[in-house]
Order: structure tokens, then C-alpha cells, then sequence
């Protein structure tokens, strides 16, 4: 059971990786941001990008907006988590 359960969440973290690859710009950094706030283990070319995107313009002009993106996505997944556990 465990094992099948392993399988699952490794396919899962396939689909959302090759989803996120098709993704361009702000749309593929919140998604990567989910990632990363939920603990998932990000692929490191993908951290790279992550890196790369936040020495862009378009991150800088905006990084109230991701500052508040990345709290939400905290309160949202641990919300989560609790009713899980519940």
C-alpha cells in the first residue's frame, strides 16, 4: 500500500513538473511558488529559473504581489495540512 502510494506521489510530481515546463514567465513562477511552499523537492533547473525570474524586471516591479502570493500559499497549505491531520 505504501508503495502504491509512493508511486502515486512521484507520478503526481511528474505531471506537475511537466506541466510547469510548458509555463512561461509569471504564470510558471507561482506555480514553482506553490511548489516550493508545499516542500516539494524543485527540480534544479527549475530552481534556476526561479532565480533567474526574480532578477527580471517583471518580478521586481512586482514583489508586494509575491511577497503576498508566497503568505497566502503558507496559510493556504497549512490549512491544508490541519484538515488533513484532523
Amino acid at each position: 500500500m505504501a508503495e502504491l502510494e509512493a508511486f502515486n506521489q512521484v507520478d503526481t510530481a511528474a505531471d506537475i513538473f511537466n506541466e510547469i515546463a510548458r509555463l512561461t514567465g509569471d504564470a510558471k513562477y507561482e506555480k514553482l511558488l506553490e511548489v516550493e511552499v508545499r516542500g516539494l523537492l524543485i527540480p534544479s533547473e527549475e530552481m534556476a529559473w526561479m532565480r533567474y525570474f526574480e532578477q527580471t524586471p517583471a518580478y521586481k516591479s512586482n514583489l508586494d504581489h509575491y511577497d503576498m502570493r508566497r503568505a497566502q500559499m503558507a496559510v493556504e497549505w497549512q490549512c491544508e495540512e490541519n484538515e488533513v491531520s484532523q
